[in-house]
Order: C-alpha cells, then structure tokens, then sequence
C-alpha cells in the first residue's frame, strides 16, 4: 500500500498542497494531474522518498519502480546492468556474490553469506534476470546488439528507453512514472500501454499525452484546491466531473445570493414596521443562506473576447458611418496583418482614412431643366366632334396592313 497522511509542501506563500491524506490502491492505476506549477513532479518525488515533505508522512511498498530523469548517472555501466539495477535487492546481492568470489581465501563466514545471497537471487529470479531485461529492452525497441553497451554510448532517446525498463523491471509492487512515453514512437507506447494493461501493482503516472492517461489510467488523483482529489476514470473523465461539480457549486452560489438579496430588501423595508416577527425569521435564514467561498481552482476556461473601439467622432454632417471608421474598426479588432493580402487591405484602410468622405455640402449642384408651357385646350362647343383618344390616334398612325 502506497500512502500519504497529513502532507504539506509550500515553496515562500505559495502552497502547492496541505494536509493531503490519501491512499493508493493496489490494482488501480493513477494519473496525477495538474497544470504546470502545481506540484506533480513534487508530489512524485515525495513519494519516491527524493524529497521529504515539510509536514506529514508516507508509507511505502517494499519494493516500487521509479523513471529515475538523470539519463547520466548510469553511463558507467552496462545497458542490460542498467536495467537489472532497478530490481535494488537482486542487484545488491549479486554484486555482493561478485565481491565475494573475487577473494583469493574463502573463509567459512564467506561460504555462509553465499549461501544466503544465492537465496535471495533465486526468490528475486536472478537466474533469469538478464533474459527477462532483454524482454524489456526489446519492447522499448532497444536492439540486442546495443544490450552490451555502455550507457554512455547510448543516445539521450535511447537512455530514456533503458531507464524506462529499468523501472518496469522485477515486479514492482508499485510504479512511479514521470512522462513515461517521451522519445518512444507509437509502437513502443502500444507495447507500454498493454504491459500497464496486464500490471497488477499500483500504477502513478504524470504525463502530458491525454490519450495515454484515457487509454492506461482507472482513477486520477488531480492536484487542485490546495489538495489532491481522486476522481473514477481517466483524464477526460475527470475533467468532465470536475467541472460540473464546479458549475453546480457556482450556480448553487449564485441562487442563494439571490435569495439573500431578496430576504435582505424584505429586512430593509419592514424592520421598523410591525412585522418584528418575520423580520427575524428573515434574518435567520439568511445567516443559514450563507454562500460558500469556492476557493480558486486550476480549471482552465478558455473563451474568446473581442476588443472593439469606437471610432472617433466625425466632423461630417453625414449621419452613417464613413467607410474609413468601419475599416478602423475592422482592423484595431484584429490580429495584425502579416499576409500580403492583409496588407493590402491595410493599406486600402488607411488610405481610405486619409480621404475624408464626401459630405452632403460638397455634392456638386444640378441646375433644373426649363419648363415647357403647353398650349391651352379650346372650349368644346356644343357641336364639336369628341376628340379620340391618344390610343386611338397612335392605332390610326400605324399603316394598315390591308392597304
């Protein structure tokens, strides 16, 4: 069992988390979330026995993995030795077997503690330990041909590989990853996610690949609030909980503002009339009405403002809005231009704001046509033949088609 009780670690006044009590389950695999800066790889190393806390415990399995970030501490030794390293007893007894046999006398003592270290290399499957190293290199895709290398010779991606190995190696009762899947390509970390599928230890992984964590992880502790909340499934259901827990409280927030403001007028208006009595009844709901300070949380929102100013105040009489302050508005909203296209448009505003529009005052003015008079129709006289219509002489000025 891998557990922390009443931890706390601060660096000046900020505090990363305090009094942080939780249990790691074995059989369960976690991923440790947070933004950058939030204590993930501290946590880690406090629990790897790195760094102690400022306050509290931890209680740790007998034997765990850790992906030891110093990809040069191991540059001495051989690759398939690098890997066999991370199972600590079984290495300790072999190179105490090697010490032994490299004296020139035995003495009955020395024969005795062969003894025992060939029992403790046998129960930690020494006799197996470099075929079951070079299984692990050859899933991480380290060649056999490199297994007999000396780290130093090794690439930095290639380090990484090894060290990752050496973590997975000798059964650990619990694995403390940090970003396990940097510099392996997709095959390796298909190879990774199914020996993690198979793992029946306790499993903590920071890492940066939200796919990884979906596809490996069962529970995810998040580090948020000044503590570590452990949620039921991986990064993306976590996230989805988080904020809907988060969405409720603030919605809880905002309705009983509401209300208090509502029992607050009604205390306002009535507390010097008669109704002494349900004022006071007011006054107490309102104490139990009290909102909850949500304390500030990680949770990132991202959303999209745009920033539009006035243009200013035109000297024209016309009453629409010119051209050029609509251009002025269109630009001071962007990003600026960098295409060529952009720039044209740039340049086409500005030019259009050098120009002042055209006001009504400067249209050029149009003289009017003269007017014709018509003559005056003559009276009809009581004899006179009614004059036909301008109908009827359009149709008789058309020749006939019968002539």
């Amino acid at each position: 069992m891998l557990s922390v009780s009443n931890v706390t670690m601060r660096y000046g006044s900020k505090v990363l988390f305090e009094d942080v009590s939780v249990s790691f389950v074995p059989g369960r695999r976690y991923g440790l979330t947070g933004p950058n800066g939030s204590g993930k790889t501290t946590f880690m190393k406090i629990l790897t026995g790195e760094l102690d806390a400022q306050k509290g415990s931890v209680v740790r399995p007998r034997k765990f993995g850790v992906l030891r970030q110093d990809q040069f501490a191991f540059d001495a030794y051989r690759v398939i030795d690098t890997v066999i390293m991370g199972n600590r007893g079984l290495w300790a007894a072999l190179e105490e077997r090697n010490r032994i046999y490299d004296k020139s006398d035995l003495s009955d003592a020395d024969g005795m503690r062969l003894g025992e270290l060939e029992g403790t290399i046998g129960d930690e499957d020494g006799y197996t330990a470099e075929s079951d190293a070079a299984v692990l290199l050859d899933g991480l895709d380290i060649p056999e041909e490199f297994h007999e290398r000396k780290m130093g010779e090794m690439q930095g991606g290639q380090k990484v590989r090894v060290l990752l190995a050496q973590a997975l190696f000798g059964k650990p009762e619990a694995l403390l990853l940090d970003e396990p899947t940097n510099y392996l390509d997709l095959e390796s970390i298909h190879w990774l996610q199914d020996f993690l599928h198979g793992y029946d230890g306790t499993l903590i992984a920071i890492s940066h690949d939200r796919h990884f964590l979906n596809s490996v992880t069962t529970h995810t502790a998040d580090i948020d609030y000044e503590t570590i909340i452990v949620y039921t499934g991986g990064y993306d259901d976590m996230v989805m909980a988080k904020t809907q827990i988060r969405s409720t409280l603030e919605s809880q927030n905002a309705q009983r503002e509401k209300k208090i403001a509502q029992l607050n007028d009604f205390i306002a208006r009535f507390a010097a009339g008669t109704r002494s009595t349900q004022v006071t009844s007011r006054r107490k709901e309102v104490e139990r009405l009290q909102t909850n300070d949500l304390a500030r949380s990680n949770i990132a929102r991202p959303y999209i403002r745009f920033d539009q100013t006035r243009p200013a105040a035109s000297t024209s009489s016309s009453s629409s809005t010119s051209p050029s302050s609509m251009a002025t508005t269109r630009f001071s909203t962007a990003s600026p231009p960098t295409s060529s296209a952009a720039k044209e448009s740039a340049s086409w505003a500005a030019t259009a704001q050098a120009k002042p529009p055209c006001s009504r005052a400067s249209w050029p003015t149009i003289p009017a046509s003269p007017t014709k008079t018509l003559p005056s129709t003559p009276a009809r006289s009581s004899g006179a033949t009614k004059p036909r219509s301008a109908t009827s002489l359009r149709t008789s000025a058309q020749p006939s088609s019968l002539a």
